[in-house]
């Protein structure tokens, strides 16, 4: 029997073969569902995935029901693939709605991936799935079920109904683009119905329920019906026309170990077949420019890019850009302000549209990731791991365990990585023995200047005049006073002889106080909360700079990936504390 494949090469650093390939026992389960015949793709949705992938699926086979479910249960997957055959798990189908479209789509790349395959035993792939989420699922279920079932005993449903149909919503994460407006209750409504509103990429829909979802869910149908949401809200996807973009915005370098672009390029390929990927683009006005040539309205930009916790991305911001390279959160900000950089039509971006920004760690700067969705016009949702985003062996995973204080910290790294494992998110990691070695320390530190310019020292006072009026004798003068007036300093200077000069006034701009200059530094800064601010004030001669020294202080695992029952750890976008999101 050929055990489950399942590659994983960290950051697309590759394995020897041999290493790549642990033998899994394949359960009678799964022999029991191929032996069933399953059911044919959707004529429709077939030609629209074979012109996709440019393959004949006729001879693919479908398998649903309890005991493909069962099946995919035993081997933990979503949905598992074996040579002509696709057998879903329990809330799971081929659809034309969003995510089971997805899933098909990355189902149908293993479908390939197979043929011409030993035809020796079984080969098995499969979609991982989270234990902790699908446990909270099932929880929900049984929830939504005792409420459902004191719904209709009490004679009173019509609340029930409403809460039941979003709290499934939100428990499988269906409704990500805003599809829905809100919900509606009709007593005698069989199965679940979605009303349109709009058009073109405005379209949202209500969702209509009755007693009958009640009664089903009451009776422990709940995957069912949500089903039947995700298919309705499938229906406004539709609708709406919208396209999803993939943005590789950089190469690898040819003798680097770290192949993450070459890893997320294929990764993206089979899970978003029907995407438009795009290479040719390293700037962010260049990513606006693309969507607003393409001229259709967008549900997903996925953007690929090395990042920083800092809240620096590693691609320019326009063609121009002094800096290339890197979009510091100061640089975007000020361009943002400014009007600068070109944005996307309204009808293209808007609040339908789900920017993915895959770059490790981005997701911790709340204040860049408010940048971003201005730059994207500003109704876009924004999401980003907190952590180091990891491709390899056809996953998407996280990495970089971390722990951060302001500062520069005198923690022994030691201590460092006992508070790391004492954080709350870690309590499932397990192998953190193996990953110990991987122990990165950094200071992250830089300098903003609060002030530069000409302000003279007390007691220092005269060299002033000298220097601003040449034309008189310093030595005719005393320094007399100095005052505030709104944003300046007046500098007032006495004459020795009043019937020879006259009193002379000088005007300079007043330097900022501490409290002040660190403000100053702050709003320069992506994630102030994270930093210590220092004031350092700078005299030479008459010139003056005031400069904060901004510091930090992290510990990272360094290119460990994240693994939680023993696979890589992928949790769903917007889940926290994994993922900075503008809607939070």
């Amino acid at each position: 029997m050929r055990a489950m494949h399942r590659a994983s090469p960290l950051f697309g650093a590759p394995r020897p073969a041999s290493a790549t390939r642990p033998r899994v026992e394949v359960p009678a389960s799964v022999h029991r569902v191929l032996q069933e015949s399953g059911s044919p793709i959707e004529p429709g949705l077939r030609h629209d995935m074979e012109r996709r992938f440019d393959a004949d699926f006729s001879s693919v086979r479908i398998h649903s029901g309890p005991a493909a479910e069962a099946s995919a249960s035993d081997v933990d997957a979503k949905a598992y693939t074996v040579g002509q055959s696709i057998v879903f798990g329990a809330g799971r189908q081929a659809s034309d709605a969003g995510e089971g479209r997805r899933l098909l789509a990355h189902e149908l790349t293993h479908v390939i991936q197979q043929r011409g395959a030993s035809p020796a035993g079984v080969q098995l792939q499969r979609s991982p799935r989270d234990p902790d989420e699908a446990a909270a699922i099932a929880k929900e279920e049984t929830a939504l079920a005792a409420l459902a079932k004191r719904a209709l005993a009490s004679s009173k449903p019509e609340f029930a109904v409403h809460e039941v149909v979003w709290r499934l919503i939100n428990a499988y994460g269906l409704d990500m683009h805003f599809e829905l407006n809100g919900s509606r209750y009709e007593k005698g409504r069989k199965g679940v119905f979605v009303d349109f509103k709009g058009s073109g990429p405005r379209t949202t829909g209500t969702i209509v329920a009755g007693e009958d979802t009640l009664q089903r869910v009451a009776k422990g149908d709940a995957p069912a019906v949500a089903k039947e949401i995700e298919a309705q809200i499938g229906r406004v996807d539709t609708a709406r026309g919208a396209i999803d973009y993939v943005f590789i915005m950089g190469k690898d370098a040819p003798k680097s170990d770290n192949k993450f672009y070459t890893e997320a390029k294929k990764f993206f390929k089979a899970e978003y077949p029907a995407a438009t990927m795009v290479e040719d683009v390293r700037d962010l006005d260049a990513i606006n420019q693309r969507i607003n040539d393409g001229a259709k309205p967008v549900a997903n930009l996925i953007i690929v890019s090395h990042a920083h916790p800092d809240g620096t991305l590693q691609f320019s911001l326009d063609a121009k850009d002094t800096t290339p390279g890197k979009v510091e959160y100061s640089e975007l900000k000020k361009a943002n302000d400014a009007g600068s950089i070109t944005k996307p039509k309204s009808d293209l971006v808007g609040f339908w549209t789900n920017v993915l920004i895959r770059g490790c760690n981005l997701g911790r700067s709340e204040e860049m990731l408010g940048q971003v969705r201005t730059a994207f016009g500003g109704s876009a949702r924004v999401i980003a791991p907190t952590h180091g985003q990891r491709y390899g062996g056809g996953t998407e995973s996280l990495a970089d365990p971390f722990f951060e204080v302001p500062g520069a910290s005198k923690m022994s790294d030691e201590d460092a990585f006992k508070a790391m494992k004492a954080k709350p998110e870690y309590a499932f990691i397990t192998d953190w023995a193996a990953m110990r070695k991987k122990l990165r320390r950094t200071t992250d530190q830089s300098q903003e200047v609060a002030y530069s310019g000409v302000f003279p020292q007390r007691g220092k006072e005269l060299n002033l005049l000298k220097s601003q009026a040449k034309n008189l004798n310093v030595n005719d003068f005393t320094f007399g006073s100095s005052r505030a007036v709104g944003k300046d300093t007046v500098f007032t200077f006495k004459p020795k002889n009043e019937f020879k000069n006259g009193p002379v006034d000088i005007t300079l701009e007043t330097p900022p106080t501490d409290s002040e200059a660190i403000a100053i530094a702050k709003e320069n800064i992506s994630r102030p909360s994270a930093y210590t601010f220092t004031v350092r004030r700078i005299a030479s001669g008459l010139n003056l700079k005031i400069v904060v020294d901004v510091v930090r202080t992290e510990w990272e695992l360094h290119h460990a990936e994240i693994h939680k029952g023993g696979k890589g750890f992928n949790p769903r976008p917007g889940s926290k504390p994994w993922f900075g999101d503008t809607d939070d």
